[in-house]
């Protein structure tokens, strides 16, 4: 980071108070060190030759050489000028007078300053006494006086003197000595102090610096820390004055398109979309703190949706705008496809007049979508769901259903889809259809519920009005079918007679009819008999559609049924000189009703010799595959392109002249398909006209299905093996117990079981077989170990449709499986 770091303002503070203690300290021991060093400049004036000491010692070395000369004068020397005396006390007291001037300026302060003053005065004094009583001795020697009181009052000042002179040197001496002794005291005080004075700055010094030095690694590491921070960061971070970027971390940058060296000294208005340039400006100036978004700019030009939020903070010393940057392209993005996803939601509910419901149980809160709203006739924006205003608005003849059926889920039980009644704000009636699911935590707590609710009113109606119409039809297709039965047997029982009567005339040997007699009753014959197969195909026809021909499918023979149906037509195809021939395989497994099968292979057999012209062919096969298919090809007449289409349809005849002149009904073909159908297959045809035409009958291939009962594992591995040679699936149940149920859920096309079964009488499970309605008709076949026919006639007198004793054998088990399984 570029610039100074700033110090912390703990370390200011600190530095604040410790520096004006330290100047104060420093300048109190810098007046007492003052006050010191006044002393010890005293004490070295007076520990050192200096002119007080020197005026006082000149001071009493005078007095002496004046008592010496005027004591050599009173002896009589003529040799010794009298004002030499006079001079050395004059010297004596000019020293003395110096010694109290430097007294006065040099040692003011000194203990003995007023003491050693008055001392010097009064040497003064005795001085000036002693000059005067020498003058006056001086005098009176020149008179010739005696002078012995005046000398000894001139000995007696002179001792005074000299003893005063004494005490001075005596004060100064005293003096020295207690400096010398003071001088120890002021050097080891001033030591005491400077050494003081240095630890006190060393200890503000190391402390301030090693407050600094914390301060300074506290701030290295939170700007490491918010450096690491902001580059491991999910988001960008940037740091501006007024601004100007100053910072910021890589993510940042490349949000933008740019290297982190190329984005500093850049403004964030720089990276700001224009049109959002004033709302920057002003959340920057405002110092706006909460999430806003605006649009940014990339280096590309590039516009980007952003989300900022930025706080004041400071950097290098200074006051900044610390801003943490996402870009929420792809969110707003997702939002704008989100909310386009919910109108578009929100406008296919309304056109399906479906509306949503998310319920929280735990915390008791719902969420309607809009048409959940409109269907129950309230406003979304006040409105507030509940399970309590829910089953307010549901009709009270529906409530306990809708109650019951929601308490039903909360347990966890699934969510039944209901119908049900709701009564709406303005009083009017609506039917709804009502579907959900409960979803649990792993704990098996509930979580939460959510469904759909339809409006069905209108398809109520029109169910209500269907229902009635439907009724009206049925009531009206079954007064047809009445009325058309009875017509149709009405009308066969004419016919019936009137063929009769035609046949017992023309047979009749004793009454000759003329040829032309004889021609007319032939073709009355001849209508007479279609007329009647058009009856037997309208009733035909009228009792399937009624339901009463019921489908049961078997497994049947393919093989056989080709070869019954070909050998029942043999006469008619050799009377028209046709081949029909049979390729269908023997054990070709058809799984269908054995009957109705067989009406439409023979309808379709008969339609082809019907259109198959002398010397030709017509011949039924089968292919192999997942599909069951059953083929008739003959090489007549084919169908043509402009009744192709029709041929299978009720309402448009097609019937056509056979090559030898028969004549159909039309309704045949349109019968087969229909009963084809039933069996969940299809009928068509490929046709050439004048090259033949090939029928196919194809039927959904299914294996049959063996329920095993018996905890014996030879017979049952026995029973594995030749079941898997004849194509057939086995299910095992070990115990009784389960056996019924699993013959109820897979409904299997024949039950083979033991009678020795384990904690059940094998007895009792046929019995309980034949007795469940659902599963009554499935034969059963009862493996015996013991063959005593008192067991065996219980076992038949029980429903059981056959027996086969231990141990299993093929020649033996494999017959009787196939009497119910091809």
């Amino acid at each position: 980071m570029p610039g100074k770091r700033p110090i912390d303002k703990a370390v200011l503070s600190y530095g604040a108070l410790l520096f004006p203690m330290a100047s104060m300290m420093v300048i109190f021991m810098f007046v007492i060190g003052l006050s010191y060093y006044n002393q010890w400049s005293w004490m070295k004036h007076v520990n050192s030759t200096h002119p007080l000491t020197e005026d006082i010692n000149l001071a009493i070395t005078q007095l002496f050489a004046g008592h010496l000369w005027f004591e050599e004068i009173l002896a009589g020397d003529t040799s010794i000028d009298p004002d030499e005396v006079g001079k050395n006390f004059d010297k004596a007291k000019s020293a003395a007078t110096h010694a109290i001037a430097d007294d006065n300026n040099v040692y003011m302060q000194t203990p003995l300053n007023g003491k050693l003053e008055k001392a010097l005065k009064r040497l003064i004094a005795d001085i000036n006494i002693l000059k005067k009583l020498a003058a006056e001795r001086q005098s009176d020697m020149a008179k010739g006086a005696a002078g012995s009181e005046l000398d000894q009052r001139f000995d007696m000042v002179f001792r005074k003197a000299i003893i005063e002179g004494a005490a001075a040197i005596t004060m100064v001496e005293r003096l020295r000595i207690e400096s010398l002794v003071q001088r120890e005291k002021i050097f080891y005080s001033i030591l005491g102090l400077i050494f003081l004075i240095i630890l006190i700055y060393l200890s503000t010094y190391l402390f301030w610096e090693k407050a600094r030095k914390k301060s300074v690694l506290a701030l290295l590491e939170s700007e490491n820390r918010l450096r690491s921070l902001s580059e491991a960061a999910f988001e960008g971070v940037v740091i501006h004055d007024k601004g100007k970027i100053i910072q910021c971390n890589a993510l940042f940058a490349s949000m933008f398109g740019y290297e982190p060296d190329e984005i500093i000294g850049k403004t964030v208005l720089d990276l700001t979309a224009p049109d959002h340039r004033d709302m920057a400006r002003d959340k920057i100036a405002a110092g706006y703190d909460k999430r806003y978004e605006l649009k940014g700019i990339r280096k590309d030009g590039s516009v980007i949706d952003l989300e900022i939020r930025g706080v004041r903070g400071s950097y290098d010393g200074r006051p900044v705008r610390v801003v943490a940057v996402n870009d929420i392209t792809e969110r707003k993005k997702a939002e704008n496809e989100l909310r386009k996803s919910r109108e578009d939601l929100d406008k296919a509910q309304s056109v399906g007049h479906t509306g949503s419901f998310y319920w929280n149980i735990n915390a008791k809160k719902a969420t309607w979508s809009n048409e959940m709203c409109r269907i129950f006739g309230v406003d979304p924006a006040t409105f507030t769901p509940t399970y309590q205003e829910f089953i307010g608005m549901v009709h009270p003849e529906d409530r306990e259903i809708v109650n019951m059926v929601t308490a039903n889920a909360m347990r966890g039980n699934g969510f039944d889809e209901i119908d049900f009644r709701i009564i709406r704000p303005d009083r009017s009636e609506r039917f709804l259809s009502f579907r959900g699911e409960v979803r649990q935590e792993p704990n098996g707590e509930l979580r939460t519920m959510i469904g759909v609710v339809q409006d069905i009113t209108e398809r109520k109606k029109i169910e209500s009005a269907l229902f009635d119409a439907k009724g009206k039809a049925e009531k009206a297709t079954r007064e047809k079918d009445k009325y058309l039965s009875l017509i149709a047997h009405d009308l066969k029982a004419p016919f019936t007679l009137i063929m009769g009567f035609i046949k017992l005339m023309m047979s009749d040997k004793k009454t000759v009819l003329p040829d032309s007699y004889t021609q007319r009753f032939e073709a009355m014959l001849e209508t007479s008999e279609r007329t009647v197969d058009l009856i037997d195909d309208v009733l035909r026809i009228n009792r399937f559609h009624s339901g009463k021909i019921k489908i049961n499918r078997k497994f049947i023979n393919g093989g056989k049924e080709a070869f019954a149906v070909t050998a029942n037509f043999g006469h008619l195809a050799r009377s028209k000189g046709i081949e029909l021939t049979n390729n269908v395989p023997d054990g070709y497994r058809i799984y269908a009703d054995p009957n109705l099968f067989g009406e439409v292979l023979q309808n379709l057999v008969h339609n082809s010799i019907k259109f198959t012209s002398i010397g030709g062919s017509v011949s039924v096969f089968a292919e192999s595959g997942k599909t069951c298919v059953i083929g008739v090809k003959d090489t007549g007449s084919g169908i043509s392109e402009d009744v192709a289409d029709d041929v299978f349809r009720h309402e448009v005849r097609t019937t056509r002249i056979g090559t030898a002149g028969e004549r159909g009904t039309g309704l045949g073909l349109p019968l087969c398909r229909e009963i084809i159908e039933a069996h969940d297959g299809e009928l068509t045809f490929e046709s050439v006209e004048g090259g033949g035409t090939v029928f196919y009958i194809r039927l959904p291939h299914k294996n049959p299905v063996v329920l095993m009962i018996d905890d014996d594992k030879e017979t049952r591995f026995v029973v594995d093996e030749l079941m898997a040679e004849i194509d057939i699936d086995v299910i095992h149940e070990d115990s009784a117990k389960t056996a019924l149920e699993t013959a109820k859920k897979s409904r299997p096309h024949l039950i083979i079981t033991g009678l020795n079964l384990p904690a059940y009488d094998g007895l009792e499970l046929l019995n309980q077989l034949k007795r469940e309605r659902e599963i009554a008709d499935i034969p059963v076949i009862i493996i015996m170990s013991d063959e005593k026919t008192e067991i065996i006639e219980k076992a038949l007198r029980l429903g059981a449709d056959d027996y086969v004793a231990k141990p299993v054998k093929k020649e033996d088990f494999v017959p009787r499986v196939r009497k119910y399984i091809v």
